[in-house]
């Protein structure tokens, strides 16, 4: 509040410092506008109160009153109440936020917001750091102009000895929206040298709208170290917050505006819902819309959003860990993966960066790492959750629980239905419409009130049906899951499907895995027990994810609608009977070991065309490494393009492939862009007339190698066509590849052909490689030899100190050994290792 300080008051002056002030101000600029003059020159005016029409004048003037008699008990300068307060406690306080001016209250522990403006003492700032260190200042208070240089870690100085040092404690009352200035400011106190560890307290009110400013911080501090140390987990144990702001959070969020009309009425519609029809999608960034909008509501209500989105959130993201499809951070798997085969499924662009590398195909044997339980703990189970009851009695006390809590809030919700439409009749008198008409014109009163009652009587019947309908409808949703499963019997689980190591064959989209209903979980003390999103049931399955809770509502209803379409056609007899089976049915899932695919090497590429859970995994003798781990139940062999047959390359790669086309053979990019080979000899590229590809029909260096330059590309059918010599066509090819980076998918054999055409014989490349090994020995043993001997060393006709010689040659050595590795990697491809 510095700047609006300065623009208010002067030093010396008395003011009322409460933060109702602020208001009166925004009310003022309400009324400037901008004027432009004829020469486009900006000029600041401001409307004249007198010259605004009466209601105007008056709505003004009433809001000037209520300002006035306001007192809102927030001070309009933070700042320097905090300074009093520490001060008054006997400690003292050095600040560094470049204020000019601050404001003393006369009485802290009374309401009276009466304050004095001072000038304030400019300060340097090393001063007050070098005194903090010195133990000499208790407190500094900084914002972002103390945030970058100075430190004021725990160290030992001049004045304070090791043990007197005191550990650091850094209280933020307020984040900074640039996360790299959080970060700076943080790093005043977390310095190298330090012999303590600092604590960080964020401070924030209790208004539930608060959170989104903490999910935001955290959110920026994940993809801080995500780019910084590739772990996203490092911000954790700085930052404990519910945070719902990414994909999973979207989905939710969506979902609770669709089952909360009332609520997106009064957002004012966030998410561009239409009517039935609303698409359930998630779009990024639906939740920090809804959030942004939340703080408009009463703390009551934004505490009743945060609660149940929080928790709906948290029982998706624990569905999708027990379903092994959460992907939002890397997680760490002792899989002690052993390759079995090792295929390319999109080649690299090459050069020496790792996103020029290939990206792989990985068949491996793992580690199992989650079994099903077995038989004897299963069945312990089922008797800890029958708790000396049998499964029919059980299912009639859900049902009749049920029953009872529906007929109650219905109760509840027609009776406050009738206050609402009772107050909306009492207050006819009191409607604008009412109260425009002449009070001497009785029959045109009577005429008004007669009609706004039928209204609203036929307004209060169409909601009264309304919440009768959702009610029955409600009931009926929660009584069919009710009715279906019962605790200990066996219903059919979409299967999870692998081929144990060894196996071959292929895996059925159609197989289910046994489950044991293990009972509903319903916790009578919540506002609202049997929400959909709150009535979660309980399985324990026959494959590696072992159990599993799902809430019924959103995605986890349509796998519970799975379960009961799978198992509809099993008698009762069969479902009791399952649990005799388990044995068999888990025996595949048992072993110690599995086959799995991961795809490797740059897996940036692969992300686009694999989708699978990203991990850091062991290996056998390989260390740890990265990956994306797909589904026990993929297979490259069930995939649309048969992952295993074919390759993705760059284009550039495949200029040869392309130039052999035979007339009237074809190809076509990842894109959508076909290159056909014409009986003339010429070429003919075709792309769809859409808007990724308008950079490319559209490009100078392109349009210049057509056949038409002058006309460039024509439209044919809604396609953009032109054709090509075939003297112009290997430059046209590298031009797609260099500037547009567009790949092909092509079959592997005529990938690895082009391997064997493009790369030097094995063993040329393998006596280059001896030779570049031997030079690097060489120079290795010869140079801390011929150091020891002489304090300068001349190379290339200068005379440069030894450290600077010992810089260059450990450079180029350091070149060599990069030479080799690209080299021995290329003879590993080509040798088909």
């Amino acid at each position: 509040m510095g700047s609006f300080l300065e623009g208010m008051a002067k030093a010396d002056d008395v003011i009322n410092g409460d933060f109702s002030i602020v208001l009166e101000k925004g009310l003022d600029s309400v009324l400037r506008y901008t004027e432009k003059d004829i020469d486009g020159e900006s000029k600041g005016k401001t409307f004249n109160v007198a010259d605004l029409p009466e209601e105007a004048q008056l709505a003004y003037y009433d809001i000037i009153r209520r300002i006035e008699q306001a007192s809102t008990g927030i001070t309009i300068s933070p700042l320097d109440l905090i300074i009093q307060k520490i001060e008054k406690e006997g400690f003292s306080v050095g600040e560094v936020t470049g204020r000019k001016l601050c404001v003393q209250y006369k009485n802290l522990d009374k309401k009276n917001t009466t304050a004095l403006v001072l000038s304030r003492k400019k300060e340097n700032v090393s001063d007050l750091f070098r005194q903090f260190n010195d133990n000499e200042i208790n407190c500094l208070l900084i914002n972002q102009s103390g945030s970058t240089g100075a430190s004021a870690h725990a160290i030992v100085t001049d004045k304070v000895p090791a043990e007197k040092v005191k550990q650091r404690v850094m209280v933020i009352l307020q984040p900074e929206l640039n996360i790299n200035t959080e970060i700076q400011k943080r790093g005043r106190i977390n310095r190298t040298g330090q012999i303590l560890k600092p604590i960080y307290d964020y401070i924030i009110s209790a208004i539930p709208a608060q959170r989104r400013f903490m999910m935001m911080l955290k959110k920026k501090l994940k993809s801080l170290d995500a780019n910084t140390t590739s772990n996203q987990k490092s911000s954790k144990s700085q930052l404990e917050a519910d945070d719902f702001l990414n994909k999973y959070g979207d989905k939710v969020v969506r979902r609770y505006m669709l089952e909360n009309p009332e609520l997106n009425k009064v957002l004012d519609n966030p998410l561009k819902f239409e009517g039935k029809d609303s698409d359930e999608t998630p779009k990024e960034g639906d939740a920090s819309k809804v959030t942004g909008r939340v703080a408009v509501l009463s703390v009551k209500e934004q505490e009743k959003f945060y609660s149940e989105v929080i928790e709906r959130y948290n029982d998706y993201i624990e569905y999708l860990k027990q379903a092994g499809e959460y992907d939002l951070e890397v997680e760490i798997l002792n899989l002690k993966a052993e390759t079995i085969e090792r295929n390319v499924v999109i080649a690299g662009k090459g050069g020496r960066s790792v996103f020029g590398n290939d990206t792989w195909l990985e068949k491996c044997e793992c580690n199992v790492l989650r079994k099903p339980y077995g038989k004897p703990e299963l069945e312990k189970l089922v008797k800890k959750h029958l708790n000396n009851k049998n499964a029919d009695s059980i299912t009639e006390e859900t049902i009749l629980a049920h029953d009872k809590f529906v007929q109650n809030k219905l109760s509840t919700d027609l009776k406050a239905l009738e206050e609402k439409y009772k107050g909306l009749l009492d207050g006819i008198t009191d409607e604008k419409g009412y109260q425009k008409i002449p009070v001497f014109d009785k029959a045109a009163q009577q005429d008004y009130t007669a009609e706004r009652i039928e209204e609203i009587q036929e307004g209060k019947q169409t909601e009264i049906a309304k919440i009768k309908t959702q009610s029955e409808n409600r009931k009926r949703y929660l009584d069919n899951f009710f009715k279906f499963f019962k605790v200990g019997h066996g219903y059919f689980y979409p299967a999870v499907s692998f081929l144990p190591a060894g196996e071959a064959g292929e895996a059925d989209s159609s197989d289910n895995s046994y489950c044991i209903f293990l009972g509903f979980d319903i916790n009578p003390k919540r506002n609202n027990p049997y929400a959909p999103s709150a009535v979660k049931l309980r399985f324990a399955i026959s494959d590696s994810r072992k159990y599993i809770v799902l809430p019924a509502s959103g995605d986890t209803a349509k796998e519970i609608e799975r379960i009961m379409s799978r198992s509809f056609q099993l008698t009762a007899h069969q479902k009791e009977s399952l649990i005799e089976r388990w044995d068999e049915a888990i025996k595949a899932f048992t072993l110690d070991r599995q086959n799995r695919y991961i795809i490797t090497g740059n897996i940036l590429q692969g992300s686009a065309d694999f989708s699978g859970k990203l991990v850091s995994f062991t290996t056998k003798g390989r260390g740890v490494q990265k990956g994306i781990l797909m589904s026990e139940a993929w297979s490259p062999d069930n995939t649309d393009n048969k992952a295993n047959n074919y390759v993705v390359a760059p284009i550039a790669k495949l200029q040869k492939h392309i130039m052999s086309l035979r007339n009237g053979a074809s190809i076509s990019t990842e894109n959508r862009i076909t290159i056909a080979r014409h009986y003339d000899g010429t070429f003919m590229v075709i792309m769809p007339k859409t808007k990724s590809h308008i950079p490319i029909y559209t490009d100078k260096e392109v349009v210049k190698l057509l056949v038409n330059s002058r006309d460039g590309f024509e439209m044919q059918s809604g396609n953009m066509k032109a054709s090509v010599s075939e003297s112009k066509m290997p430059k046209l090819i590298k031009l797609f590849g260099e500037r547009f980076s567009l790949s092909v998918r092509i079959p592997r054999h005529f990938f690895e052909e082009y391997l064997k055409t493009n790369t030097k014989n094995s063993s040329s490349l393998d006596s280059l490689t001896r030779e570049a090994m031997q030079l690097f020995e060489q120079d290795k043993k010869a140079f801390p030899k011929k150091l020891a001997k002489q304090k300068q060393v001349t190379t290339k006709g200068k005379t440069v100190s030894m450290d600077k010689a010992k810089q260059l040659r450990l450079a180029r050595l350091r070149a060599k050994a990069i030479m080799v590795k690209q080299k021995q990697l290329q003879y590993s491809r080509v040798a088909g290792i």
